[in-house]
């Protein structure tokens, strides 16, 4: 029902229910000559199955057989074309559009295929809030502003990197203070591996006279302590 002589939209807008209302199709079209694709609200007739044909719609890329039929309807005043798909199970799907031009076909790809743009809406919806959004559009930037220097930032994370090794190391030479701070003051243990391997067999003193005699060599302790972080090893 395309026709070649009339005029061709700027932009034609297939979208869902949710702006469903035909006089405001109307006064996109006159006013702007944008036209629209959507689907129909409130569909109780069924169109006879014999005028449905077989058509070859292409869906996003894809080549799909689609038994379509159109027709020419006024909803509220305002003369719509009428595009009905035929499922397997009988159910009619039903489009209405203002684009005079477009062909049935084409139409029934491009509003078949909608749900890649329900995909993105949905993802800048979900990771960038796109919904709350109050505004939209483009600003100079100004040359002056102050931002991180990216030599700066690289090599904050270069420092950053470089503490992590040092606490690692800290970490591996806790148990070799350990023994120090257990052993007399004429041994020092060898760093092995055996020896950076935190102890879990220390008991806990459980009488009076370990609990005074372990307060009285605290300050010895702390002593070889300092020395065992100083000494080379």
């Amino acid at each position: 029902m395309a026709n070649s002589g009339l005029i061709t939209p700027p932009c034609g807008v297939p979208f869902a229910l949710a702006a469903y209302e035909p006089a405001f199709f109307e006064r996109l079209w006159v006013q702007y000559k944008i036209a629209v694709i959507t689907y129909r609200k409130n569909v109780q007739d069924k169109w006879d199955q014999i005028e449905f044909k077989a058509t070859e719609v292409h869906v996003l890329e894809q080549k799909v057989t689609m038994y379509l039929c159109e027709k020419e309807i006024t909803l509220g005043g305002v003369r719509l074309r009428e595009i009905r798909r035929l499922t397997e199970s009988g159910h009619q799907t039903v489009i209405v559009l203002t684009h005079k031009k477009i062909s049935t076909a084409v139409a029934a790809g491009k509003m078949f295929g909608r749900w890649s743009q329900e995909n993105f809406f949905r993802y800048m919806i979900m990771d960038y809030d796109f919904d709350k959004m109050i505004q939209f559009g483009t600003e100079t930037i100004d040359e002056n502003k102050l931002v991180v220097n990216p030599e700066y930032r690289q090599l904050s994370h270069n420092l950053k990197k470089e503490k992590e090794k040092i606490a690692r190391l800290k970490a591996k030479l806790y148990p070799v203070a350990e023994q120090v701070m257990e052993a007399s003051l004429d041994q020092m243990p060898s760093l092995t591996t055996t020896s950076c391997t935190y102890r879990t067999d220390r008991k806990a003193p459980t009488s009076r006279t370990t609990i005074r005699r372990t307060t009285k060599q605290s300050t010895c302790k702390n002593k070889v302590k300092r020395h065992a972080f100083t000494k080379p090893i």
